[in-house]
């Protein structure tokens, strides 16, 4: 139900990584963190992603300390209208 392209939980790291074309029928088709404490995002992707919240990538309200460097988000949709994920999201 959430993060079809993947779940995050924990202090991770995730490099040079891409999420393309994911779909969940909860929150973050491309990918979902749960708990970000310590966790690294870097040249990651995030395209064409769909879900109901946080088309791309959707973050818990538990999860915190996340740091994201390089990486494309673009194309991504979310049913709810929240989190698209693109550059002209709300």
């Amino acid at each position: 139900e959430n993060g079809a392209g993947a779940v995050l939980d924990g202090a991770v790291t995730v490099t040079d990584t891409r999420f393309d074309r994911n779909q969940a029928a909860g929150s973050g088709g491309g990918l979902y963190v749960a708990d970000a404490t310590g966790a690294t995002l870097v040249d990651v992707d995030f395209t064409d992603n769909t879900a109901t919240w946080g088309g791309g990538l959707y973050i818990a309200s538990s999860a915190s300390d996340l740091s994201y460097a390089g990486g494309v988000v673009r194309s991504n949709s979310a049913a709810a209208n929240i989190g698209r994920g693109s550059p002209s999201a709300p």
